[in-house]
């Protein structure tokens, strides 16, 4: 029927069912390479035993072990879709390919229309963060595709689901707050961040979003962007103390702060709490002169975080970047990806450039300590950059003083820090996403990490796990599975979020 349409938007998604077909052919063969591959990875790989309890299914389930670990043990007793196969996720029976379910998800799914109170966040080293505080949910009077009309008039001014009020909303101090943060390039207009807000904001939670640099239409005001880890963890850590000193009381008996974040914003997610766990980032920190990142515990709290959960992560981005290099991948997710990077890249350019057009000398990164000097982008590079590498050649790299794009996806793996996690973390992953593949989830971690519990899901691509009763509506089965856990481990629960 998408097939049939006439006109611009019908030529076009006919393109897009006849690449996804192409890719469904293709995939079999690709994905087997990557399998044996992996196989031969590393003898730890080899020797795991998934730990699945009370059920157990070839590849997909829970690994955690509720008698070893108490996190499993009131997970497991508390969210039913991650404690039976009755509640497990199902896709839709068309959906069950990785590249359907994510490109289907990503162009046809929408999700509540949402309104948001901005603050600007400025950074010391002359950056701004946007900061947006949910304060209205609009509900949809339909289901899925049928869902166009809104009980809410304002909703239908929103541009992208998402409208802005003028003033800042009460604090809440009494509740707790849940922080949201987005995607590659991502921001609060995402259906799948909307989603989730309105699905906290109904359970009790007070909801914020932080925009990365860049990000969510915030104002580019110094020559830096964002990266999986350096930067990142300094200006997360600045929203959320600002979070606690404006929402949340502040002191020890304060509710808790959880986090969210999806993709890239699940690696800083992970990356930050391991900095809070006391945790060296990386093995090359020393080399590079980077400073020391037992920045503080993940108890103190002015920036300490209370249990978070990473969906859809690329826990191990050397994989995830080898995984791009397919044609297809590269083709289709790398190449679209990298073009929203650089249109954001392009709209700041004179950050980076002399009025001459010349390449302009700024600072690296602050926390390089001694060894952060500066450097010059490629601006051309950037602007025109045709894949994701081409970026973090072009910028990131340079920037956070890394000599190669490889050495940056060494270091700003979220895989080899999770042992340093001190509070309760949930890791979603789907087994066919395309963009994080499964092939690179270190299902090993469960056998030494109490606080983490691994779910990983057959189908449910990138970002997406749409319902089978709903296929392009909120993702409602990974938003209870999430928030479940969160409450769970925190012992709240919706009610008690209520009141």
């Amino acid at each position: 029927a998408m097939a049939r349409q006439g006109g611009w938007r019908g030529q076009q998604r006919r393109r897009l069912l006849l690449a996804v077909y192409a890719a469904m052919t293709a995939e079999g063969q690709g994905m087997q390479v990557m399998k044996r591959t992996s196989a031969l990875a590393s003898s730890a790989e080899t020797l795991v035993t998934r730990i699945v309890l009370p059920f157990e299914r070839p590849d997909e389930g829970v690994y955690a072990d509720p008698a070893t670990s108490e996190l499993a043990a009131r997970v497991l007793a508390r969210v039913p879709e991650l404690a039976s196969w009755d509640r497990w996720y199902q896709p839709p029976k068309w959906l069950e390919n990785g590249h359907m379910h994510t490109i289907l998800s990503s162009q046809l799914r929408k999700t509540c229309a949402v309104r948001y109170y901005r603050e600007l966040l400025r950074t010391p080293d002359g950056g701004t963060l946007a900061f947006d505080m949910l304060t209205a949910v609009a509900r949809r009077s339909g289901v899925g595709a049928d869902a166009e009309s809104h009980e809410d008039e304002w909703a239908k001014d929103c541009v992208d689901g998402t409208c802005f009020d003028d003033s800042s909303p009460p604090p809440l101090s009494n509740k707790p707050f849940l922080l949201l943060t987005s995607g590659l390039g991502g921001g609060s207009q995402d259906h799948y961040v909307r989603g989730m807000a309105a699905e906290a904001s109904e359970r009790g939670w007070q909801v914020g979003v932080l925009n990365m640099r860049a990000c969510g239409g915030a104002p580019v005001t110094s020559p830096r962007f964002f990266s999986a880890c350096r930067g990142s963890n300094d200006d997360l850590r600045l929203g959320i103390a600002h979070i606690r000193r404006k929402y949340l009381s502040g002191d020890t008996e304060s509710p808790p702060l959880a986090l969210i974040g999806w993709s890239n914003g699940g690696s800083i997610v992970i990356n930050y709490l391991a900095e809070l766990g006391g945790s060296v980032l990386g093995p090359s920190s020393a080399r590079l002169g980077a400073r020391s990142s037992v920045m503080g515990r993940a108890g103190d709290r002015e920036c300490g975080v209370d249990a978070a959960a990473a969906l859809a992560c690329p826990l191990n981005m050397p994989a995830g970047s080898r995984n791009l290099q397919r044609w297809f991948h590269k083709n289709v997710y790398d190449r679209a990806i990298a073009k929203s990077l650089a249109t954001k890249f392009r709209s700041a350019r004179s950050l980076f450039e002399t009025d001459a057009g010349l390449p302009r000398e700024v600072a690296q990164w602050e926390g390089l300590g001694e060894m952060a000097g500066t450097f010059f982008t490629d601006v051309e590079g950037a602007a025109n950059a045709k894949t994701i590498r081409d970026i973090d050649e072009a910028l990131t790299r340079r920037c956070f003083g890394f000599d190669t794009v490889d050495e940056y996806y060494a270091h700003a793996s979220s895989d080899q820090r999770i042992d340093a996690v001190q509070v309760p973390l949930l890791l979603l992953s789907a087994e066919d996403d395309p963009i994080a593949p499964g092939v690179a989830i270190p299902t090993h971690i469960a056998r030494r990490c109490p606080n983490v519990f691994l779910a990983v899901t057959k189908h449910g691509g990138h970002l997406g796990w749409c319902d089978e009763a709903d296929a392009f509506g909120a993702p409602r089965w990974a938003q209870r599975a999430t928030l479940g856990f969160l409450e769970a481990s925190l012992n709240l629960s919706p009610k008690a979020a209520h009141d």
